[in-house]
């Protein structure tokens, strides 16, 4: 005992040194990254950095279900669900304002390890180890990001009546530690980069390039939605376990502008997003970019992907998981004319499909036994907006809108920033072999409108004011639902800070 107290303190104290003597000039309020710091390993030259986002906001909104904090956004103002709990019974009461704290109301809250390492050198080439380690925390509680955690507490048992549940949606963040991203690999310059384990499918990349609101994780659709924001239609695929990746940028002339860039990626997932074992998936993608204009697209494929719901009819089982084969497409473009304006958009498609396996055993899925011990294709005698019911069902989404840069014209202004979008999502008539006469009254769009004023104070801080607006309607609200009362209009608004270090 007296050993191991010995030692942790010998360990403790060793580390300490080394921070200390690390980041002894660290000047955290005005250098770039305040936290890295240069090292040496067997005569290798590297560095490795310390780095990661706080960021608090309040938020009220007019229809919600009660706050989530397990989620990476504890409100979802574009979630029908969240919205409109009052479904399951005819003239049930709708769901009133919530108001709270949040996490994450630009981006969701993280810390992690980033670097390099040095290895060796052929010709004029120089190749270097990499790596990126990243965990999502809410800086409110402590707790991991854990969208299963959110949907088992929405079970049944816990609350019997809809309206009385808090947020909840399926994620690719679920209580794992570096969930965000954990990979690793080689930096060959001109050669390009690869690297392998836990990483940002494509979508996910572009989407946040090109969404004028800075892809928002609880104002912006593509912020807020996995599923449009990155997955291709199913949240889980935003990011790619057990991937390979390769990416190498090219300088090519400009077509107007300056320092044009060629961007390629490919990607590879040896399974689906939980086990190794069954499925499969892969990510192209290109972009072109000067300082003037950027482009970019982007098509991914899955098979056998899971996808959690909440299971509403068994307390040991609190969770269920569906499959599928999804295929997804995405094109973006960002036009800067001036400094102080630019303009973007983008269009996806994508298409939900019954995965060609009925069913996988399994015994546990991310530390839940599933219902009936398996993941299967979701029965089509249960239907339910946007669940893929049916054989197949299409999903499209764009975009446009533009960032106005006030310092840029007015220097007194420094640092004031106006982003606004327009989103329109479109969910398609179920189709296939087993899509009955019914499918059709499924039709629903989300009409959103979203506009942020970002004030940057220095390096580390910035200071927000957010508001969303969300319009519901289609077939299932105006033929499905039509006595219920159901939420068609869902705004937000907010208020956060953020410290980037």
């Amino acid at each position: 005992m007296k050993l191991n107290k010995k030692l942790t303190l010998a360990v403790a104290g060793a580390v300490l040194a080394i921070s200390s003597q690390a980041f002894a000039a660290v000047d955290f309020m005005n250098d770039d990254a305040p936290f890295k710091t240069d090292i040496n390993i067997a005569g290798h030259n590297g560095d490795v950095q310390l780095y990661g986002i706080i960021d608090i906001g309040y938020m009220t909104v007019n229809h919600s279900v009660g706050i989530n904090r397990n989620m990476p956004n504890n409100y979802y103002p574009y979630s029908i669900d969240a919205a409109n709990a009052g479904f399951e019974t005819a003239g049930a009461p709708n769901t009133g304002r919530q108001s709270n704290f949040i996490n994450g109301g630009m981006q969701d809250s993280r810390f992690g390890l980033k670097g390099g390492i040095d290895l060796f050198g052929a010709g004029d080439t120089k190749f270097k180890m990499i790596y990126q380690l990243e965990a999502g925390f809410n800086p409110l509680n402590g707790a991991l990001n854990d969208a299963n955690k959110a949907l088992a507490a929405n079970n049944a048992a816990n609350c019997p009546l809809k309206k009385d549940c808090s947020v909840a949606a399926d994620s690719s963040l679920n209580g794992d530690l570096f969930a965000r991203q954990a990979w690793a690999g080689i930096d060959g310059g001109n050669l390009g980069k690869v690297s392998y384990g836990i990483q940002y499918n494509p979508f996910y990349e572009i989407t946040g390039k090109f969404d004028p609101n800075q892809k928002s994780d609880s104002f912006s659709p593509l912020g807020e939605s996995g599923a449009i924001g990155g997955g291709g239609g199913i949240s889980a695929n935003s990011r790619m376990k057990n991937s390979l990746k390769y990416a190498n940028t090219f300088e090519v002339p400009a077509i107007v502008g300056e320092k044009g860039k060629l961007n390629v990626g490919t990607m590879y997932q040896f399974g689906n997003n939980v086990d190794t074992d069954y499925g499969r998936g892969y990510a192209l993608n290109a972009g072109y970019e000067t300082s003037m204009v950027a482009a970019a697209v982007a098509y991914n494929n899955f098979t056998d992907s899971v996808k959690a719901d909440t299971n509403s009819t068994n307390a040991s089982s609190p969770l269920k998981f569906g499959l599928y084969d999804t295929d997804a497409f995405i094109a973006t473009l960002k036009i800067t004319p001036t400094k102080e304006v630019n303009f973007s958009g983008g269009y996806q498609w994508m298409t939900l499909n019954s995965a060609k396996d009925n069913s996988i055993a399994y015994g546990s899925i991310q530390g839940y036994s599933p219902a009936g011990g398996t993941a299967a294709v979701v029965n089509n005698s249960s239907k339910g907006p946007g669940n893929g019911h049916g054989d197949s069902q299409d999903i499209d989404f764009w975009w446009v809108g533009g960032e106005y840069n006030f310092g840029e014209r007015f220097p007194v202004l420094h640092g004031l920033k106006l982003s606004a979008a327009y989103y329109k999502t479109d969910v398609g008539a179920l189709y296939g072999d087993h899509a009955d006469a019914a499918a059709g009254n499924y039709i629903y769009h989300i009409n959103t409108e979203t506009a942020i004023l970002d004030y940057t104070i220095n390096k580390r801080f910035d200071i927000y004011a957010a508001a969303t607006w969300n319009q519901f309607g289609g077939n299932y609200f105006d033929l499905v639902k039509p006595t219920q009362g159901v939420n068609k209009d869902v705004d937000a608004y907010g208020l956060g800070v953020r410290m980037k270090f």
